[in-house]
């Protein structure tokens, strides 16, 4: 497994796996998650920020 900071190229795999993350905070924690849509604008700011890394794990 390897362990990378996002980059723009990958904001549309990032948003693919939001749906599942709020899904399942949703299901352990009803009175305080809900099932949403990440916004796009968030997860560029965040990729992009200099105080910020966004990882992610990658297999083969």
């Amino acid at each position: 497994m390897k362990i990378r900071k996002a980059v723009a190229a990958d904001i549309d795999s990032v948003n693919d796996l939001y749906p599942i993350l709020f899904q399942k905070m949703a299901e352990l924690q009803p009175d305080y998650f809900r099932n949403a849509e990440q916004d796009i604008a968030f997860l560029k700011k965040i990729i992009e920020a200099e105080e910020a890394d966004l990882l992610l794990a990658e297999e083969n």
